[in-house]
């Protein structure tokens, strides 16, 4: 296992798609909670995450929720 923190850009295309698959997997599949995923946020965020091989096991997203940039928000939490 092996953890990692990017900003959207750093991301590559199978990490995020890791990322965005394992979100669905456990927020829309499992807890049955029915929103758009995809809210822009991501783009501005620092993604932590934690893969075992390809497979994101862990993820969350941080980022300034506040124009001074003084309150961090973490969300999109996956244990």
């Amino acid at each position: 296992m092996e953890f990692y923190a990017k900003t959207f850009d750093e991301l590559s295309g199978s990490e995020i798609y890791e990322i965005l698959k394992s979100r669905a997997e456990i927020f829309i599949m499992e807890q049955k909670i029915f929103y758009l995923d995809m809210d822009d946020i991501d783009y501005d965020a620092l993604h932590c995450f934690i893969k075992d091989g390809q497979r994101v096991i862990a993820c969350l997203r941080a980022y300034y929720c506040d124009e001074e940039k003084t309150k961090v928000k973490i969300g999109r939490v996956l244990t």
